[in-house]
């Protein structure tokens, strides 16, 4: 006996699912990350404007998933600064080297996710472990991944300065303003995200960078290298 789909009426194969169902999921699928990007736009321009009323407002582990967003973001542009910086470097010998951009793009955007994953990590467990405050790894991950929105307004603007042939001194300026901006953003939304001594969060942020930049270091080098390269 044949079966029809309750919902729109067409038959059914055994075991397979209706053509109306997929279609319902997929325009799901793409209103959520419409969503989502639509919220990271309005943070941008708020955070742009008031950084740390941002960081406050985002203080609940139900904005994981904006975090993700705009973590990814951020990934996205590193990936394609580094193609832009490997394109204005080596462009010219592009007939004698085949530049792969692609591995170039994938070890930003992966280099760029596990520097805020691994900073997350690490801070949550030196304010849980070892300086007995209370927090929580997505908390973290929310305040690293929304304050790193000044790397990535940062990187697009060195980007477009690039392709406009700008003096190479504006450009480090610019990066190092828009990392100790990051830098202050988490030192200042460790207050809002943590229940830690304010005493303690010079040490925190201290011990979080070092160690995470041995274990960046150690993993750029060995694995993401060695897997791209």
């Amino acid at each position: 006996m044949a079966k029809f789909c309750t919902k729109c009426g067409a038959s059914l194969e055994d075991g397979k699912t209706c053509k109306c169902e997929i279609k319902k999921e997929k325009n799901d699928n793409f209103d959520k990350v419409s969503k989502y990007l639509k919220e990271y736009y309005q943070l941008v321009k708020r955070f742009i404007k008031e950084p740390i009323n941002s960081l406050k407002e985002k203080n609940n582990e139900e904005n994981f998933d904006l975090a993700l967003v705009s973590s990814s973001i951020t990934s996205i542009v590193m990936g394609l600064f580094l193609c832009l910086i490997t394109k204005n470097i080596f462009g010219g010998f592009s007939p004698l080297i085949n530049i792969p951009y692609i591995k170039i793009f994938l070890i930003g955007f992966i280099t760029m996710m596990v520097l805020i994953s691994v900073v997350s990590g690490i801070t949550y467990l030196l304010i849980e472990k070892v300086f007995k405050g209370k927090t929580s790894f997505k908390k973290m991950f929310i305040l690293f991944s929304i304050s790193s929105i000044i790397m990535s307004v940062a990187l697009l603007l060195v980007s477009i300065l690039i392709i406009l042939g700008l003096n190479n001194i504006i450009l480090y300026i610019i990066i190092a303003i828009s990392s100790l901006l990051w830098l202050s953003y988490n030192i200042k939304g460790l207050e809002y995200f943590s229940d830690i001594d304010a005493n303690y969060i010079g040490y925190v942020i201290s011990l979080t960078y070092c160690v995470t930049t041995v274990v960046v270091y150690y993993l750029y080098e060995c694995v993401i290298l060695k897997v791209f390269i």
